[in-house]
């Protein structure tokens, strides 16, 4: 990033004289990775192109439109605070011939080409205050010579994503898998660049199976994180950064809408097979937790009791490694239907008992009776998930619940009731947040929370000043009531 900012800072622009044009190779084009157009600079005299720095070209805008005059799409769907919209951020050096330069411009990081045509393109450099306009005619490669071009290709080529097309996929898959069991990425880095630059179906499902066979920790957490970004309304993508601008946020939905299909080839079974699994290694959670919601968009209410199985496993495993899990899983189940389960766990017969609210406004009459048989379970990994399903609007038994869990002993379970309460912001649990400052462990939390909920100021510092009582050498209380006890 620090180099790419070093570039945009450096770039020279020609003089005011030079005069600019766009070109492509003569002939027809193979749709890929070296879809190249130049911006021709011609300079004007021998002196000021001696005088252009080739090293540093400025940057170009680009735009491609079809036959329609409709703008084809930008194909970069993983947007960072830096990216510059439009532009070429990194672009070669030039060639300098006489009074002429020439500043290649890749455009299929740019452009997302379809299928075959003449396509109207328009290059605009930096400095310069108009377009200037070529056309390139394209065509898709033929399988054997989207071989040749792959082939051709250095295994970290920055171009990779230019690879992006169902033509591809077979050949990058192929590729792909003999890195899938290593425990670095690297090697065929390229293959799954191409494969993630792809807004096909085909792309998706090469992914699912190269998930379902990769051995690698480090690979299935990248694989997972790309199909996040193509899985539409994931509540789990990371669409939402504050600093994605508008055109950003659609690029990623269109990415999203093109990549995706209602039934993903082989999903459900890389879904099922991984939940019947043991859960172990060190992406237990995420990997099951990938799995169930998968599963919950692409499988069908006869898997409830293979999610049932999973959830109890879940509930004898260790804590630490599941934390979350129990959730996600119940909301897959919970997704597929009301399928009977024959005789669940005790644990998990209390969190299926729930199945039936899908969350959205009020819960049915006596959900909330059957919640605190979820609540008050002598498993912390059943009340952990009983937790996330407090509905927003609680009974005042459930407030109540809640309350009594900030106080536990069980400090992961006391952090999950915290959550809860931040989540909810309900100021009917002011009391119980009070007695938290007052002798919960986490201090420094409960007064937070306290601020959120809008708890009065008064109120916090007495409950500051009897936790002070009872800890006189508890060195943190003084600083707070002083925040709090202003004139």
């Amino acid at each position: 990033m620090i180099a790419l900012l070093a570039a945009i800072a450096c770039t020279v622009t020609p003089s005011s004289e030079a005069e600019w044009a766009a070109e492509v190779d003569p002939g027809v084009q193979l749709i890929g990775p070296n879809l190249v157009a130049y911006a021709v600079i011609d300079h004007g005299s021998e002196e000021a192109a001696a005088a252009f720095d080739v090293h540093r070209p400025p940057h170009i805008s680009v735009e491609v439109r079809d036959a329609q005059g409709e703008l084809l799409h930008d194909p970069d769907h993983r947007p960072t605070p830096f990216a510059i919209n439009g532009m070429v951020a990194a672009p070669t050096p030039a060639v300098r011939s006489g009074t002429s330069s020439r500043v290649a411009v890749g455009l299929s990081r740019n452009a997302w080409f379809e299928k075959a045509g003449t396509y109207d393109v328009r290059l605009r450099p930096e400095g310069a205050t108009e377009w200037v306009q070529t056309q390139i005619t394209v065509r898709m490669p033929t399988p054997p010579e989207a071989l040749d071009i792959v082939e051709a290709m250095h295994p970290h080529s920055s171009d990779a994503e230019g690879l992006g097309h169902p033509v591809y996929v077979p050949i990058l898959e192929y590729f792909a898998r003999t890195m899938t069991s290593v425990e670095s990425t690297n090697g065929w880095e390229m293959a799954f660049q191409g494969l993630f630059g792809c807004p096909c179906p085909e792309s998706t499902d090469a992914l699912l199976r190269l998930y379902a066979v990769a051995e690698s920790t480090d690979l299935r957490s990248r694989i997972r994180t790309e199909l996040a970004w193509r899985k539409p309304q994931d509540p789990h993508r990371p669409d939402s950064p504050s600093f994605l601008r508008p055109e950003e946020r659609e690029r990623i939905a269109w990415f999203a809408a093109r990549s995706w299909s209602d039934s993903p080839a082989g999903g459900r079974g890389v879904a099922r097979e991984i939940l019947q699994r043991p859960i172990s290694g060190g992406d237990g959670e995420p990997h099951y937790g990938f799995a169930a919601d998968l599963l919950s968009r692409v499988g069908t209410a006869e898997d409830v009791p293979l999610l049932t199985s999973a959830m109890e496993r879940v509930a004898i495993a260790d804590r630490d490694q599941v934390r979350g899990l129990m959730g996600t899983l119940f909301r897959a189940a919970n997704a597929l239907g009301q399928q009977p389960v024959d005789d669940p766990s005790s644990g998990v017969a209390a969190l299926l008992a729930l199945r039936g609210w899908s969350g959205e406004g009020k819960p049915p009459l006596g959900w909330e009776d059957r919640l605190a048989v979820a609540l008050d379970h002598d498993n912390p990994v059943i009340v952990e998930a009983a937790l996330q399903l407090v509905p927003s609007e609680p009974s005042e038994a459930t407030i109540e619940r809640v309350g009594q869990l900030l106080l536990s002993e069980d400090r992961p379970l006391a952090i999950d009731a915290g959550r809860c309460v931040e989540r909810l912001a309900d100021r009917r649990f002011q009391p119980a947040v009070l007695r938290a400052v007052a002798s919960g462990w986490n201090m420094g939390w409960a007064v937070s929370a306290a601020e959120k909920i809008g708890t009065p100021e008064a109120e916090v510092v007495a409950a500051l000043r009897e936790r002070a009582r009872r800890e006189p050498d508890n060195e943190h209380v003084e600083p707070l009531i002083r925040r709090f006890d202003r004139p």
